[in-house]
């Protein structure tokens, strides 16, 4: 027996619980990770955060450079336009024989396409070509050629007649006041092109009112004596009148007449297509093939057969790219718009900067004044080439303000593509100045190869120091983990060399002191012991001494260990005779001090799987640390019963309690709570420790349920293996303890 017993060990260190005591070389390796590695890491992070907040600062003053390139160069242009302006002023005729020098004009002022001459709303000269010749009678039945511009009063007086008259047609919808207004805007009106405003408005009074005959003869009035006038929104009054006639003729039955005016409508529209935008000839072309669709019958009667060709002929032909007659009605409404303002002459440049059909234009024009000098009474205007100024005049201001090093400026339109110059670059620019008015359809563009490429290459010197700062953490990485894996390494043999001193003392303690207190019993007792209370002093004194070899066996199970020699298997044990022969064997301890002891063991307790030196060692430690801690109330019991699919080994006392906020850790190793740490209870703090190891090796677990000065109950619980794994794993599984896994 005692050979058998002395083959048993109880692990103190084994691969299960080892992991969770506090390791030396964590701390030891977390200091260093602290106060070395996190520095260096630091370090690295902000020379590269430095060396990069320097390479986006050279990029951002790069930047501002190449942005003040653009401006300098915008200046540049308008500087150029300036000098253009200078030039024009000195061509402008001051005398009223603006006729003869168109062709002058055109042929000496450089950048222009195209010229005219506007007097008080009508063309006289537009691109060289003499719409009202100097030989043309001055006046006519139709229109006087010699225009006057309203003065002043006349000028306001046409204003608020005009106002009222609007008023009236579309905020009021009253007819009659809307025709009686334009009657009396047409008595004051003294140009074709405001008498043909006014008679626009009749018209439309008329078409109001429902007088379509009267209308009809308004508009057929246009026709004849305006054809080429525009309103104020610069709005063709010859498409107005021919549509208004239409829509005549088909509210008074006359469709025939209605289609023909909306054919006529249409072939004037296409011929004259030059001259209006994009929108307004869409807009008309959607009306008319809407109102023909509806009035062109089909299959066409012979009398609609002709009509019906001139609709096939001109249905779909493309319009015309606007032209300078387009640009010379805009100037010229500019000039009515003057006349009625009562503008006061002077020798500004001014510009019309706008898009048609997606192109950009741009006209130039100065005023021209009257007999006295003070009032505006003309206008010339000029067509600027622009393509002529992108492909000569602006890529030679570029070239002037080109400056050394990898920057290349040209020019973009308003949707970012690039019209001259910057050859060989690709990719967006870096920035772009906008020309602003009259140019403001263009800008100037920089780019820069190295920047749009991710920025500058990193030069020599950074790299260097990139390199030496990243072989700087490769180092210290290095060094850190050869460092913590050394520190690890010792603290687990010093640890394992201390732990297994500590706790051979402390468990040794135990048996010595059973021996001598029944040696000295023996010897104190002398005769007056009965033969069978000596024999069973000596019986305890022999159980003591097999435990003692037992603790020396472990001891040198563990150094066997160690070296790699397999430690002795795990056998099935009674766990309730287990319980009721150590509880037994502490009963003498407890009465001896004054305890009242109760045992409580069900019967029939299932056989399990255990190192019973281990849980014995447990339960007396349990029953010890109950017998230290307790004071006045000394009552003590020992349990063990079975609750499910586990065995409970229960020791309850009545002594101190422990404290709710320290249960967790008094199973620590070397802890000791308030109570234990005082010299008045002794022990080393490994007790509790060396139970729960042994609860966790069995796969169970230890619990404690107890409050400060109501005693505490410690349970050791043992799961139960069911019947057919426990006869299988008696007869053929051999466990050993040390390798045993937490479950």
């Amino acid at each position: 027996m005692a050979s058998k017993l002395g083959t048993r060990r109880f692990p103190l260190e084994g691969p299960l619980t080892r992991h969770r005591r506090r390791n030396p070389h964590l701390q030891l390796g977390l200091v260093f990770f602290l106060l070395v590695l996190v520095p260096s890491c630091l370090l690295g992070y902000f020379s590269l955060r430095a060396v990069e907040n320097e390479r986006r600062a050279s990029a951002a003053r790069l930047l501002a450079d190449r942005a003040g390139d653009a401006e300098i160069a915008a200046r540049a242009i308008h500087g150029e336009l300036a000098t253009l302006e200078n030039a024009w002023k000195g061509l402008v005729p001051r005398n009223v024989g603006w006729e003869s020098r168109a062709d002058e004009m055109i042929t000496t002022v450089s950048g222009v396409k195209g010229l005219a001459f506007v007097r008080a709303g009508h063309l006289l000269h537009v691109s060289g070509r003499q719409l009202y010749p100097p030989d043309t009678p001055t006046e006519s039945a139709a229109t006087p050629l010699e225009l006057q511009s309203l003065d002043a009063e006349d000028a306001e007086r046409f204003q608020e007649l005009l106002a009222a008259a609007e008023a009236a047609e579309f905020d009021g919808d009253d007819a009659a006041a809307a025709q009686r207004a334009y009657e009396a805007l047409l008595a004051v009106a003294q140009t074709p092109g405001l008498q043909a405003i006014a008679r626009a408005g009749i018209g439309r009074a008329h078409i109001r009112a429902r007088h379509w005959d009267a209308a009809i003869q308004v508009f057929e009035v246009i026709l004849r004596e305006n054809a080429d006038a525009y309103d104020l929104d610069n709005q063709p009054l010859r498409l107005q009148a021919l549509q208004q006639i239409a829509r005549a003729q088909q509210e008074r039955g006359a469709a025939l007449a209605a289609a023909e005016a909306l054919v006529t409508l249409y072939e004037d529209l296409v011929q004259s297509s030059d001259a209006i935008g994009r929108l307004q000839y869409d807009i008309f072309v959607e009306r008319i093939e809407e109102r023909l669709g509806r009035l062109l019958p089909r299959p066409s009667p012979p009398e609609w057969r002709a009509l019906q060709a001139r609709y096939d002929a001109v249905r779909g032909r493309p319009k015309k790219q606007v032209g300078s007659q387009y640009f010379a009605h805009k100037l010229s409404r500019k000039l009515i718009r003057a006349s009625l303002d009562g503008l006061a002459y002077s020798t500004e440049v001014r510009y019309v900067s706008d898009t048609a059909e997606g192109r950009p234009f741009l006209l130039a024009y100065l005023y021209l004044p009257d007999a006295s000098g003070t009032t505006v009474a003309g206008l010339v205007g000029f067509e600027i080439d622009l393509e002529e100024m992108n492909r000569t005049l602006l890529p030679a201001i570029l070239e002037r303000q080109q400056r050394p090093g990898d920057a290349r400026l040209a020019m973009v339109d308003g949707e970012g593509r690039r019209l001259e110059g910057g050859h060989g670059i690709a990719g967006p620019p870096l920035v772009s100045r906008n020309l602003d008015f009259p140019l403001d359809f263009w800008s100037v563009a920089v780019w820069s190869p190295a920047l749009a490429s991710g920025g500058r290459p990193v030069d020599f010197r950074t790299k260097v120091f990139l390199y030496f700062v990243f072989l700087l953490l490769v180092t210290i990485a290095a060094g850190t983990t050869l460092l913590v894996v050394g520190w690890r390494r010792q603290a687990q043999l010093a640890r394992l060399k201390t732990g297994l001193v500590s706790r051979v003392s402390h468990e040794l303690r135990t048996p010595l002191t059973s021996i001598r207190m029944y040696g000295e019993l023996l010897e104190e007792g002398g005769d007056s012991l009965s033969p069978v209370q000596r024999l069973q002093h000596l019986k305890t004194i022999r159980r003591e001494c097999d435990r003692l070899q037992r603790l020396i066996d472990q001891v040198l199970d563990f150094a066997r260990r160690e070296r790699g020699i397999a430690a002795a298997p795990l056998e099935f044990e009674e766990i309730g005779a287990l319980v009721q022969g150590v509880a037994e064997g502490f009963r003498a301890q407890a009465e001896n001090g004054g305890f009242q002891y109760t045992i409580e063991v069900e019967p029939d307790l299932p056989e399990l799987r255990l190192d019973a030196d281990a849980v014995r060692q447990a339960l007396l430690n349990l029953l010890a640390n109950a017998v230290q801690y307790s004071e006045d109330e000394r009552r003590l019991a020992v349990r063990a019963f079975r609750r499910g699919a586990e065995v409970a080994v229960q020791v309850q006392d009545h002594g101190i309690g422990v404290d709710p906020l320290e249960q967790k850790r008094i199973f620590e190793d070397f802890y000791r709570g308030e109570a234990g740490g005082s010299s008045h209870h002794a022990g080393l703090g490994l007790g509790l420790a060396v139970v729960r190891r042994v609860a966790e090796a069995h796969r169970g677990r230890v619990t404690v349920d107890s409050r400060r000065g109501q005693g505490a109950t410690f349970t050791l619980w043992f799961p139960v293996q069911p019947p057919g794994e426990a006869r299988a794993q008696r007869s053929a599984a051999r466990w050993r303890f040390g390798e045993l896994r937490h479950g």
